[in-house]
């Protein structure tokens, strides 16, 4: 399919950015967005985004408004290998679209625009810090949210508050030449509450990796563990390793896949306006072999 819309979009910026020592940041930035309705939401026809999807607008013209303030501070000192950061922001959109979804009769899901006063305020902070310890290194990343917006539920313009938080931790560990070990567990759960129910998604899992460089040989395995919890439990284990000889010009690589076999997963996400519900259909366990040329 293809689309073709004409747009014009304001975004008057203020930016300061302050270097309070060489190791240190701060950065304060705001942002002012006004953008008028899209083209898209001009006329009343059905238009096909593709095969599973089209929208209808409302035949009306209106502007979104929109305003972002953002306060960022950031340490970086090199040779004791350590790096940190905290941001925190707040951010306002004002008459958005607001759509009823629903599906047709040849299975075509359709977005309808029925009103433009749809309101979406949110403040966040998200923030890392790392360090190096010779041969090891670990990282800490964590974010999180809260916001109100409007929704479409039940046929009324309802409020809502949405809730989100979300981690990693990255660690990497060398302790040999030959021998180096990945691994980063990590969580998102997200919540909304809408007509005095709740909806909430939580997810959580772990990537592992696993490289032994022998000579020319590298030998490599990765696990990767994935768990949904709400609003249905799902969960996979992933499994793969290959080994591969590298020359110049030519590398060869043979491996498996999946080699125990999971089938599907499934992953429940929230945004402000809705509720998705993502499956995944895995490849087949397998056996592969790959001849890599570099010119």
């Amino acid at each position: 399919s293809f689309i073709k819309s004409t747009d014009l979009f304001t975004y008057p910026t203020a930016y300061f950015d302050w270097s309070i020592r060489p190791s240190w940041r701060m950065t304060v930035s705001a942002q002012y967005a006004c953008t008028p309705n899209n083209t898209e939401n001009l006329w009343r026809s059905v238009i096909y985004r593709d095969y599973m999807n089209a929208t209808e607008g409302n035949a009306g013209l209106s502007l979104e408004e929109g305003f972002r303030a953002a306060v960022a501070i950031q340490h970086k000192n090199v040779l004791e290998g350590l790096f940190c950061n905290l941001r925190l922001s707040f951010a306002s959109r004002y008459n958005l679209p607001l759509y009823d979804r629903s599906m047709l009769h040849n299975g075509t899901f359709l977005s309808r625009v029925i009103s433009r006063s749809g309101k979406n305020t949110a403040l966040g902070v998200n923030g890392g810090i790392s360090k190096v310890f010779g041969h090891f290194t670990v990282a800490v990343n964590g974010a999180a949210s809260v916001g109100k917006s409007t929704v479409i539920f039940n046929g009324v313009n309802m409020p809502c508050k949405n809730r989100g938080a979300s981690g990693n931790i990255s660690l990497f560990w060398s302790p040999l030449k030959w021998l180096s070990l990945e691994s980063q567990p990590f969580f998102a759960v997200q919540s909304r509450d809408v007509d005095n129910s709740q909806y909430g998604s939580f997810f959580f899992g772990s990537s592992n990796k696993l490289y032994i460089p022998v000579s020319k040989f590298i030998i490599h395995a990765a696990i990767d563990y994935f768990e949904c919890t709400k609003p249905e439990k799902s969960e996979v284990f992933f499994v793969d390793a290959s080994v591969s000889y590298k020359t110049k010009t030519i590398e060869y690589i043979i491996g498996a896949r999946n080699i125990f076999g999971a089938k599907s997963f499934s992953r429940t996400e929230i945004s402000d306006y809705y509720e998705k519900t993502t499956v995944t259909k895995l490849r087949p366990r397998e056996v592969f072999c790959d001849v890599v040329i570099n010119f």
